[in-house]
Protein backbone atom coordinates (compact mmCIF):
# COMPACT_ATOMS: atom_id res chain seq x y z
CA UNK A 1 0.00 0.00 0.00
CA UNK A 2 2.88 2.32 0.84
CA UNK A 3 4.26 1.82 -3.11
CA UNK A 4 0.63 3.00 -4.40
CA UNK A 5 -0.65 5.73 -1.79
CA UNK A 6 2.83 7.08 -0.79
CA UNK A 7 3.72 8.79 -4.09
CA UNK A 8 -0.48 10.58 -4.00
CA UNK A 9 0.82 12.02 -0.44
CA UNK A 10 4.47 12.81 -1.04
CA UNK A 11 5.32 10.21 2.29
CA UNK A 12 5.75 6.85 2.71
CA UNK A 13 5.28 7.60 6.82
CA UNK A 14 3.08 4.08 7.89
CA UNK A 15 0.97 6.81 10.01
CA UNK A 16 0.17 9.13 7.27
CA UNK A 17 -0.40 6.08 5.13
CA UNK A 18 -2.70 4.79 7.23
CA UNK A 19 -4.69 8.32 8.12
CA UNK A 20 -5.60 8.40 4.26
CA UNK A 21 -5.96 4.60 3.72
CA UNK A 22 -10.01 5.16 4.53
CA UNK A 23 -10.32 8.66 2.45
CA UNK A 24 -9.23 6.60 -0.62
CA UNK A 25 -11.62 3.97 0.14
CA UNK A 26 -14.51 5.81 0.35
CA UNK A 27 -13.66 7.85 -2.80
CA UNK A 28 -12.97 4.35 -4.63
CA UNK A 29 -16.58 3.39 -3.05
CA UNK A 30 -18.13 6.55 -4.26
CA UNK A 31 -17.05 6.23 -7.58
CA UNK A 32 -18.62 3.09 -8.34
CA UNK A 33 -21.42 3.51 -6.74
CA UNK A 34 -22.29 7.11 -8.66
CA UNK A 35 -21.14 5.77 -11.90
CA UNK A 36 -18.15 8.15 -12.75
CA UNK A 37 -16.18 5.51 -14.08
CA UNK A 38 -16.28 5.95 -18.05
CA UNK A 39 -16.06 2.66 -19.84
CA UNK A 40 -12.34 2.55 -21.76
CA UNK A 41 -9.30 1.20 -21.78
CA UNK A 42 -6.77 1.46 -18.80
CA UNK A 43 -3.36 0.88 -18.00
CA UNK A 44 -2.38 -1.31 -14.92
CA UNK A 45 0.75 -0.27 -14.33
CA UNK A 46 1.71 -2.33 -11.95
CA UNK A 47 -0.16 -5.50 -12.80
CA UNK A 48 0.91 -8.02 -15.46
CA UNK A 49 -0.16 -11.91 -16.21
CA UNK A 50 2.74 -13.17 -14.02
CA UNK A 51 2.48 -10.68 -11.18
CA UNK A 52 -1.85 -11.59 -10.66
CA UNK A 53 -0.78 -15.61 -11.12
CA UNK A 54 1.97 -15.62 -8.61
CA UNK A 55 -0.24 -14.08 -6.21
CA UNK A 56 -3.07 -15.94 -6.56
CA UNK A 57 -0.90 -18.61 -6.11
CA UNK A 58 0.50 -17.40 -2.78
CA UNK A 59 -3.58 -16.97 -1.91
CA UNK A 60 -4.37 -20.27 -2.33
CA UNK A 61 -1.67 -22.15 -1.45
CA UNK A 62 -4.02 -23.67 1.02
CA UNK A 63 -6.04 -25.80 -1.32
CA UNK A 64 -4.56 -28.77 -3.15
CA UNK A 65 -2.51 -27.90 -6.19
CA UNK A 66 -4.62 -30.02 -8.75
CA UNK A 67 -7.67 -27.11 -7.58
CA UNK A 68 -4.88 -24.36 -7.89
CA UNK A 69 -3.77 -25.02 -11.47
CA UNK A 70 -7.69 -25.56 -12.54
CA UNK A 71 -8.27 -21.91 -10.97
CA UNK A 72 -4.84 -20.54 -12.31
CA UNK A 73 -6.32 -22.14 -15.85
CA UNK A 74 -9.50 -19.96 -15.67
CA UNK A 75 -7.86 -16.48 -14.90
CA UNK A 76 -8.77 -13.79 -17.23
CA UNK A 77 -5.74 -12.19 -18.94
CA UNK A 78 -4.78 -9.27 -19.31
CA UNK A 79 -3.32 -7.83 -22.64
CA UNK A 80 0.08 -8.02 -23.54
CA UNK A 81 0.36 -3.84 -23.40
CA UNK A 82 -0.79 -3.95 -19.56
CA UNK A 83 -4.43 -2.56 -20.49
CA UNK A 84 -7.63 -3.53 -19.42
CA UNK A 85 -10.72 -2.68 -21.49
CA UNK A 86 -13.83 -1.36 -18.91
CA UNK A 87 -16.82 -1.52 -20.43
CA UNK A 88 -20.30 -0.27 -19.28
CA UNK A 89 -21.61 -4.21 -18.30
CA UNK A 90 -18.11 -4.07 -15.91
CA UNK A 91 -20.08 -0.94 -14.42
CA UNK A 92 -23.36 -1.91 -13.82
CA UNK A 93 -21.78 -4.95 -11.62
CA UNK A 94 -19.70 -2.70 -9.87
CA UNK A 95 -21.90 0.10 -9.07
CA UNK A 96 -24.28 -3.20 -6.85
CA UNK A 97 -21.47 -4.19 -4.64
CA UNK A 98 -22.11 -3.88 -1.21
CA UNK A 99 -19.19 -2.20 0.44
CA UNK A 100 -19.00 -2.57 4.30
CA UNK A 101 -15.94 -1.82 6.84
CA UNK A 102 -15.28 -4.83 9.24
CA UNK A 103 -15.99 -4.76 12.57
CA UNK A 104 -12.90 -4.38 14.75
CA UNK A 105 -12.93 -8.05 15.73
CA UNK A 106 -12.77 -8.70 11.96
CA UNK A 107 -9.70 -6.47 10.96
CA UNK A 108 -7.43 -8.97 12.42
CA UNK A 109 -8.62 -11.37 9.74
CA UNK A 110 -9.32 -9.03 7.05
CA UNK A 111 -6.16 -7.12 6.82
CA UNK A 112 -3.91 -9.85 7.57
CA UNK A 113 -1.80 -7.20 9.74
CA UNK A 114 -1.75 -4.63 7.06
CA UNK A 115 -4.33 -1.77 7.10
CA UNK A 116 -8.02 -2.43 7.52
CA UNK A 117 -9.77 -2.00 4.07
CA UNK A 118 -13.55 -2.22 3.20
CA UNK A 119 -14.57 -5.23 1.76
CA UNK A 120 -17.14 -6.59 -0.25
CA UNK A 121 -20.71 -7.90 1.47
CA UNK A 122 -19.91 -11.82 0.49
CA UNK A 123 -23.83 -12.35 0.08
CA UNK A 124 -26.07 -11.36 -2.68
CA UNK A 125 -25.86 -9.89 -5.38
CA UNK A 126 -22.49 -11.88 -5.99
CA UNK A 127 -22.42 -14.15 -3.60
CA UNK A 128 -23.00 -16.75 -0.78
CA UNK A 129 -26.46 -17.87 -3.41
CA UNK A 130 -26.65 -20.48 -5.53
CA UNK A 131 -28.63 -17.69 -7.88
CA UNK A 132 -25.78 -15.84 -8.23
CA UNK A 133 -25.66 -16.15 -12.31
CA UNK A 134 -29.24 -15.00 -12.30
CA UNK A 135 -28.82 -12.05 -10.23
CA UNK A 136 -25.61 -10.97 -12.84
CA UNK A 137 -28.14 -11.61 -15.49
CA UNK A 138 -30.55 -9.33 -14.39
CA UNK A 139 -28.03 -6.59 -13.27
CA UNK A 140 -27.17 -6.91 -17.09
CA UNK A 141 -30.75 -6.55 -18.28
CA UNK A 142 -30.41 -10.36 -19.59
CA UNK A 143 -32.34 -13.48 -19.23
CA UNK A 144 -31.42 -15.98 -16.35
CA UNK A 145 -29.10 -18.56 -17.90
CA UNK A 146 -30.72 -22.39 -18.32
CA UNK A 147 -31.22 -24.60 -15.33
CA UNK A 148 -28.50 -26.94 -14.49
CA UNK A 149 -29.05 -30.42 -16.31
CA UNK A 150 -29.76 -33.30 -14.14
Amino acid sequence: MADDLGPIIGTRDPVAIARFHPDVSAILIAVLRNDTLAPGRYRLVHLDNAWLEQRLRRDLAHLPQERIEVVISELPRLSSDRHFTFTDRHRRLLRELRFEWSDASMIRLVARGGYPAPTVHFKRPFGDSTAFDDDIASILGRPPPPPPAP
